[in-house]
């Protein structure tokens, strides 16, 4: 399309005396400035134009001013210097010519159209008209058509213009110079003249772009409407419309006339044709119920808002899950974080995107600019911005974003009340898509200040770092395991085919630890280094691991030159504080931090900058505290550096000065008071790590006087005037906790070598030191100094929690001490030191077990009103496990005691003595019985919730850190798995308790016993990486030998209530040892191994970015049980699967047949609990898979001992089986399945002699609730090497009859797989040995060719003469075609069987389609029957 021509131009003048007369030149100046200024417009950036600029093109030199000329990008970015500048240059001025200077000063030949001139119009800013935004989306009027257009915007070097634009510029000039040529007779002719030759000029030009404007537009419509009709469509509406005007019958003819013309093999094909396309229809058809289905049960259909999607197996669950996150992409949020929609109105009529974003100046624009909101990539995008206050605006929109969405996923499982899906916004903002890691580290070498605190700010969010530390927090105050986790995102390992694709394999890092590149300013003057490491590996290894993308971009020298440069208060805290969530991300993460250069230095700096007079704590030092205390916990090592670097001598010198007094703590300003709590409180969790590494044990000696203010308990009414109380008793809980770690130091009182420990063990706290302080502890629990009962009433639940938590931390200490009297449990203890009964005698006479009721009354309300006051409960489990825990050791203690003391104990018996002998754990054991069952209420879920965590084999969906894992309510990071872990460990003390008490003369059935058991299998499946003791302790009393005793009791129950052939269990006592002890070493062995670290011999350089391969194993260490005091997630199994209790079937020898027995023993107790066990839980598939691989593995299974326990096992998955939906093999276990079934048939062919258990078991993936595919391929390989013989007869097999008969197979390849078998005489052995095989084959064939319908006449026709000429070659076969005539027919009924009969052989009639021979055959067949 040619482009319109300037009016002014010679070549484009119309007649006259070719210049044009000064009057037309003037209107077509007029025209050419409203063309030029409405073509332009739309490209200022906020609708101003910029004085000064001169024109950039050769455009005529009356414009007064040059238009701004935008470059590719929309908006001032930071580029490379050779892009140039934003704006293009002011031209140098040229010399005007004589002609140019008497057209501008000829000043009267303006004045003809002057009296033409109207008052200029404003032009309505139509695209960034925001001042009704809220009824535009408050209306929700997406698809309306009266919506405005969006006009298209004309740019200058491409002079192509849509109708409409022409019609709105040049319509008016037209209209206005006909009228004022008609009203204003006054002007001269040939004004006159050249005003219509330019009219009939301007239409010349016109009428051709319109009809190829109309062309272009139509074809534009076609392509982009949705609704434009092809011709396939028209011809099928045709058709349709043909169909509906002819009767049935008129149709019916057609039909047949076709049928007669066409050729048989092509009606075939197309019906074949047809039933795909239908096939597909329908899936495709039950897959959108499906979806119609999860977005009723999940909110608003996903347009409106996010979808929220509910748990699916395999591809169609990662499908479901790619859909909610692809949403986000077009999700826009206001500036506080909230969601507004997706694709508004309102952002279409504007012609707002990502590219035009800092078009919304928000002080030159009308209306409400941001009301449109801004999608995740539009505010990376500006994050770019060459403007100071647009990036930090960006910076703290997404910071809002991200906030909220750790939010929202805590509070509401990540969904809020309005249905939005925060799961899918967290990972799509973490994911790689919008960069965010790499936009981030740019800006945080941003020259301004707000800039860079902004970005700091936004990467503590993209970090989670709050979430993390809060969950941390927990951990510390309440659980009595000193180590913590890393925090890197992790995924697992795949299942292995030789290990029966048991799942639960090792965890892996998401990014090679050699990706972390903690070689800070090593190889930077290494020749081509440079070219080995790229931005884009940067982003690749940013999108699996967000904190290992930041390291590897060098943020930690970047933050050590932020601290080296003296920052302000809030630029100091924020760099410490992602200095503390990278150290948490791993150990290479820490030493990265440690090798930078002078970080350490100058972090420590902060800590002696402590202002001595004012005594003014910053938030910055507690970070730091913080900061080099995770640090200290990875290795010994490091804490050896920093006492020798003299860091540990300064993180505690306050606590050496002699002015620090009770008073002068608790008189400073509320603020101060609270900074200084925290202070003291990271001090003393500082020591506590050097204590665990056994150094500083010494410095208990120094530091007494201080801790002492803290030790006894202080005049509380004080405390509370002052409002100081929480303070002091977080101090003061602390403070025990430190003694206990220092109490774990303890050398054993009763050894032998005890004298020789203490002198040669510098590192050992000595008894005289301990001592004491159990006496300070004894103040606490005296009432009255604190009483117990009020408190327990006290409606100020901060101050409860509080107290709760300074008698955890005692009941803790002293339990420690007092497993240090004498551990060994069979050692009589020679003597009691006399603290021990009168801390038992404080229990008893100040009546602490009302803490039992306490925490069963806060439990009940916390499940009833749905309190979020995690603390408090949190508080109250530790208190009461703390408080079993010391009871039972007093217990044990002086029962062991007993023999030597006895007489002391019973010359004087002082108040509560009674009950100290009999046992305090009696005396409250109903207490106990009632914690027990409202501790188990809630065990369920809990175990689910940890089940459920696990997605697609990672820890959560997204890579961030711990609780930027992005699981639903904070996954294995919330406080609800740290009360979950206490829960636990409480439940198995009280286990262990009730374990001990009963003596069972005689068995019987006791469901509390076989509850405890269930209960046990709950806990084990809750157990996280810090957790292998609680593990440990379970897989002890599951497989004890008392516990295997009672399970063969109720094996023998179950085989008598269910008349179960095969007769009674019987195992020697030497069985029973050797099942225990071949167990826990299995289990142990399988769950809590830990992947050892190779050499570290191989250099690692900075190079190029490795790639993870599954299949290998991990070159990072596991868990340092001993070195460190930090445990990875990767190298380790934990938490175990759903089976893991049936690892032991997929070993060996007399490993596989404690499995058996132990399976069959949980599967026995099932039934008689009348609930929900744990061994229910485990899909029905993988415990068939466990019997198919044990007899894959290992055929001795079946042997006399074991063969009666796989064959109990067998008949209880056979009622299973008949009540299952479906058996999803591949779903459940593995996509490559098929492998394995294949493998065990050919072991079947191999091993079995046609052994009927063995047999049976093959039969199962042959059973039609089995998927199509996998029955398919099995039966081809039992045909392939001829075992189809093989299998037991029908009735023989698992999941009766019913299974493998109904429903009627609909499968064309599995019937044509029955008739090619028939017809090669794969079948012949098969219908002798009455195998299963010939009967499904004999009666899925009779009903497929007896019952069918027309539409699949032809494979009838085909099938049945294929039978029918087999029979005429091999007429021995007469008893074959007998019985496939005869299926599912009663003989007993006469009349219908004769009717039946004859109709079938009408049928066979009809599908021989008049081959003689084969009719002959039919009727020999009818001759035989009758």
């Amino acid at each position: 399309m040619e482009p319109t021509k300037n009016p002014t131009d010679n070549s484009s003048s119309g007649g006259g005396d070719g210049g044009g007369s000064p009057a037309t030149a003037r209107a077509a100046k007029v025209y050419s400035l409203k063309q030029k200024v409405a073509a332009e417009s739309p490209q200022l950036v906020g609708r101003i134009i910029e004085k000064g600029f001169s024109p950039s093109d050769g455009s005529p030199s009356f414009l007064p001013v040059s238009l701004p000329q935008p470059t590719v990008l929309p908006f001032p970015v930071a580029r490379h210097r050779s892009h140039g500048p934003h704006w293009n240059p002011a031209k140098v001025e040229r010399e005007i010519s004589e002609e140019e200077m008497d057209l501008d000063e000829d000043e009267m030949k303006y004045d003809a159209l002057a009296c033409f001139a109207k008052p200029v119009k404003r032009k309505e800013k139509k695209g960034l008209d925001l001042s009704n935004w809220k009824e535009l989306i408050n209306d929700n009027y997406i698809g309306n058509s009266a919506a405005p257009q969006i006009k298209k915007r004309v740019v200058k070097s491409a002079p192509k213009t849509s109708k409409i634009e022409i019609n709105e510029i040049n319509e008016p000039i037209k209209e206005d110079l006909i009228m004022r040529d008609m009203n204003q007779e006054s002007l001269n002719e040939p004004i006159k003249g050249d005003l219509i030759m330019h009219e009939m000029n301007q239409e010349s030009i016109i009428g051709p772009l319109k009809e190829d404007l109309i062309m272009q537009e139509m074809n534009q419509e076609s392509s982009q409407n949705p609704k434009s009709v092809s011709l396939e469509e028209e011809i099928s509406a045709e058709n349709l419309a043909l169909l509906n005007e002819k009767s049935a019958e008129e149709i019916e003819e057609a039909q047949k006339e076709i049928m007669e013309k066409l050729n048989p093999k092509m009606i075939e094909m197309l019906k074949r044709r047809g039933k795909n396309k239908s096939e597909r229809s329908d899936d495709n058809s039950k897959r959108k119920k499906e979806k119609e289905i999860k977005r009723e049960s999940f909110g608003p259909p996903a347009g409106d808002w996010l979808e929220s999607g509910g748990k699916i197996k395999n591809n169609i669950l990662w499908e479901s899950w790619s859909e909610r996150v692809e949403k986000i992409r077009v999700c826009r949020f206001s500036l506080d974080g909230e969601v507004l929609g997706f694709d508004s109105p309102l952002e279409k009529q504007n012609g707002l995107n990502h590219n035009s974003v800092t078009e919304r100046d928000l002080i030159r624009t009308e209306g409400d600019p941001s009301s449109v909101g801004y999608t995740i990539n539009e505010a990376v995008s500006l994050t770019r911005s060459r403007i100071p206050g647009q990036r930090v605006l960006a910076l703290q929109l997404l910071s809002s974003i991200l906030n909220r969405a750790l939010c929202n996923l805590e509070k509401n499982e990540g969904f809020s009340v309005k249905c939005v899906d925060w799961q899918a916004i967290w990972a799509f903002a973490l994911g790689p898509e919008p960069q965010l890691p790499l936009s981030l580290r740019m800006l945080m070498d941003d020259n301004h200040d707000s800039v860079v605190l902004a970005c700091s700010k936004t990467i503590l969010s993209l970090l989670s770092y709050d979430m993390n530390e809060s969950y941390f927090e927990a951990s510390q105050k309440f659980l009595t395991n000193n180590k913590s986790t890393c925090t890197a995102p992790v995924f697992r390992t795949r299942p292995d085919i030789n290990q029966g694709f048991i799942q639960g394999g090792f965890w892996k890092y998401n990014t090679k630890r050699s990706n972390l590149l903690p070689e800070f300013g090593e190889c930077e003057n290494l020749e081509g280094e440079s070219e080995k490491r790229t931005v884009r590996d940067d982003v690749v290894v940013a999108g699996q691991d967000v904190a290992a993308g930041l390291v590897r971009m060098s943020l930690v020298p970047r933050i050590c030159f932020l601290l080296e440069m003296d920052p302000v208060q809030n630029m100091e805290e924020t760099p410490v504080s992602m200095l503390v969530a990278l150290a948490r991300h791993s150990p290479q993460s820490a030493d990265a931090i440690l090798r930078c250069p002078n970080l350490v230095q100058t972090v420590a700096k902060i800590l002696r900058n402590y202002n001595s007079t004012a005594e003014i704590i910053r938030p910055a030092q507690i970070k730091v505290l913080v900061l080099f205390k995770i640090l200290s916990k990875y290795n010994k090592q490091t804490c050896l550096d920093f006492i020798k670097n003299g860091i540990f001598q300064l993180a505690t010198w306050t606590w050496y000065k002699d002015d620090f007094t009770l008073d002068k703590f608790l008189n400073s300003q509320k603020e101060n008071l609270k900074l200084n709590t925290n202070l003291i409180v990271e001090q003393l969790r500082f020591w506590r790590v050097y204590i665990n590494y056994n150094l500083c044990v010494s410095h208990f000696t120094d530091f007494f006087s201080f801790l002492c203010l803290f030790l006894s308990p202080p005049v509380f009414q004080k405390l509370t005037d002052q409002n100081a109380l929480v303070e002091f008793c977080s101090v003061t809980s602390e403070t025990y906790l430190v003694l206990q770690t220092l109490a774990e130091k303890l050398p054993v009182l009763h050894s032998k070598r005890e004298e020789k420990l203490e002198r040669e063990s510098e590192s050992s706290w000595s008894w005289s030191h301990a001592v004491p302080m159990v006496d300070l502890a004894l103040k606490w629990l005296d009432s009255k100094n604190i009483p117990i009962l009020p408190l327990a009433q006290e409606t100020d639940q901060t101050t409860l929690s509080s107290f709760l938590g300074v008698f955890s931390s005692i009941f803790h200490m002293l339990n420690t001490i007092l497993q240090k009297i004498s551990p060994k449990e069979t050692d009589s203890v020679p003597f009691l030191p006399d603290f021990v009964p009168r801390i038992g005698l404080a229990l008893i006479n100040n009546k602490f077990g009302s803490l039992f009721n306490t925490f069963i009354n806060l439990r009940s309300n916390y499940q009833s009103k749905n309190n979020k006051n995690h603390d408090l409960l949190l508080a109250s489990t530790s208190c009461t496990q703390g408080l079993v825990q010391l009871s039972l050791s007093i217990d044990k203690l002086i029962q062991r005691a007993k023999p030597s003391c006895n007489a002391t104990l019973t010359n004087e018996t002082p108040p509560g003595g009674e009950i100290l002998e009999a046992g305090i754990i009696n005396h409250y054991f109903n207490n106990l019985s009632e914690v027990f069952s409202v501790l188990t209420l809630n065990l369920s879920s809990n175990s689910k919730l940890v089940q459920s965590i696990e997605t697609f084999k990672r820890g959560g969906p997204a890579p961030g850190l711990a609780f930027g894992w992005g699981a639903p309510g904070g996954g294995f990071w919330s406080v609800r798995f740290t009360l979950t872990r206490l829960e636990s460990t409480l439940i198995l003390d009280l286990i262990e308790i009730f374990t001990v008490l009963p003596s069972r003369v005689e068995m019987e059935i006791d469901k509390g016993f076989l509850k405890r058991v269930n209960s046990v299998l709950e806990v084990c499946l809750t157990v996280g990486p810090t957790d292998r003791d609680i593990l440990e302790k379970g897989i002890e009393i599951l497989n004890g030998k008392s516990v295997l005793k009672y399970l063969e009791f109720c094996i023998n129950y179950f085989i008598h209530q269910n008349e179960i052939m095969g007769g009674e269990l019987k195992l020697s006592d030497e069985e029973f040892s050797s099942f225990s002890e071949v167990l826990i070493s299995h289990f142990k062995a399988r769950w809590l191994e830990i992947k050892k670290k190779k050499s570290e011999n191989e250099d690692e350089k900075f190079g190029a970015m490795e790639t993870i391969h599954e299949e290998t194993e991990l070159n990072e260490e596991g868990l340092g049980l001993c070195d460190s005091l930090v445990v990875e997630w990767a190298g380790q199994r934990l938490p175990v699967p759903i089976h893991w209790i049936l690892s032991p079937i997929f070993g060996t020898g007399e490993t596989l047949n404690s499995g058996l027995f132990l399976l069959l023993g949980f599967e026995s107790i099932a039934p008689i609990c009348n609930s929900i066990s744990p061994i229910s839980e485990i899909p029905l598939v993988w415990k068939l898979h466990a019997l198919s691989f044990c007899l894959y593995k290992c055929y001795d299974v079946l042997e006399e001992k074991t063969r009666a326990v796989f064959v109990i096992l067998q008949d209880i998955y056979n009622r299973e089986i008949e009540k299952a939906r479906n058996l999803d093999f591949e779903g459940e276990i593995s996509e490559n399945y098929s492998t394995f079934v294949e493998n065990l048939i050919e072991q079947f062919m191999a091993d079995s002699f046609g052994d009927v258990l063995y047999g049976r078991q093959v039969a199962v993936y042959l059973n039609n609730k089995v998927d199509v595919k996998l029955r398919l391929k099995t039966w081809n390989k039992l045909a392939s090497i001829k075992v189809l013989h093989l299998l037991p007869p029908l009735e023989n097999c698992l999941g009766g009859s019913n299974g493998y008969l109904g429903p009627i197979e609909e499968n064309d390849g599995i019937l044509k797989a029955y008739v090619q078998q028939w017809i090669n005489e794969g079948l012949d052995k098969a219908f002798e040995r009455k195998s299963m095989a010939f009967s499904l084959a004999s009666y899925h064939l009779s009903c497929f060719i007896f019952q069918s319908d027309s539409v699949r006449q032809i494979l009838r026709n085909e099938m049945a003469k294929s039978l029918l000429r087999y029979h005429s070659k091999k007429p021995h076969n007469e008893g074959m075609m007998r019985s496939f005539i005869e299926s599912g027919l009663d003989v007993k009924q006469e009349q219908l069987y004769r009717y039946e009969i004859g109709r079938r052989f009408e049928v066979l009639k009809d599908c021989c389609e008049g081959n003689s021979e084969l009719l002959i055959e039919v009727g020999k067949l009818r001759s035989l029957i009758s």
